[in-house]
């Protein structure tokens, strides 16, 4: 049985160049979700994933959230997104597998944030990744979460097989991305704590702030 007291945070974070806009925002509102998840009892690890067309790198993973470091965001290319989701469940559920099934986190969230169009994928369609994200959720339990900037982020979480109720757009603005981190960690925190990632009318709303300065923080 898989350890129920145990959660890994998965983010999947889109570094195209249209990011630089926001990328003080970005940095700040990232920091301040782990710093309110490091706050949740129970214990968490973090992989984060960054993506741009000249690569996708995981710049940690499964990282105790007590030892994560600030994050740093440099902007730049297209966007793969097909690639850098298809390749992260790959990489993620292979470790696992390996993993001793006691030592495995009893929850895995996926979160994939992005401001834009899938441009530039070579490996992945669409028809793979939505299946590999409809397998790792009847059979593993995992959840997604798609929140996204400049899209229809209900068609494309929808696309992809993603629950609706996870899915979010947020304005590529300073108060969207605030408003954006804001429900991400109200979402992630009732998820750890065994309830059902959500994010509602009000979240959603408030993401559709054109702010344009102040804190990005949560």
């Amino acid at each position: 049985m898989t350890d129920q007291n145990m959660c890994e945070i998965v983010v999947i974070l889109d570094r195209s160049g249209s990011m630089a806009s926001v990328r003080e925002a970005m940095q700040e509102g990232f920091n301040g979700f782990i710093a309110a998840q490091q706050r949740v009892p129970g214990r968490c690890a973090v992989t984060l994933v960054q993506f741009d067309s000249q690569a996708t790198e995981t710049i940690y993973e499964a990282r105790p959230i007590h030892l994560v470091p600030a994050l740093h965001l440099e902007p730049r290319g297209g966007t793969p997104l097909l690639d850098a989701i298809g390749s992260t469940i790959a990489s993620v559920g292979d470790r696992l597998l390996r993993t001793t099934e006691w030592l495995r986190p009893g929850r895995v969230l996926v979160t994939i944030i992005t401001d834009g169009h899938e441009n530039a994928s070579q490996r992945y369609t669409l028809a793979k990744v939505r299946e590999m994200i409809q397998h790792q959720e009847a059979v593993y339990k995992w959840q997604f979460a798609y929140l996204g900037a400049n899209v229809d982020a209900f068609a494309e979480a929808g696309q992809l097989r993603i629950n609706q109720a996870a899915a979010a757009a947020f304005a590529p603005t300073v108060g969207g991305v605030s408003a954006m981190f804001t429900a991400a960690t109200e979402s992630t925190t009732t998820y750890r704590n065994g309830g059902a990632y959500t994010i509602s009318h009000t979240q959603r709303a408030a993401m559709k702030d054109d702010v344009t300065t102040g804190s990005g923080g949560v």
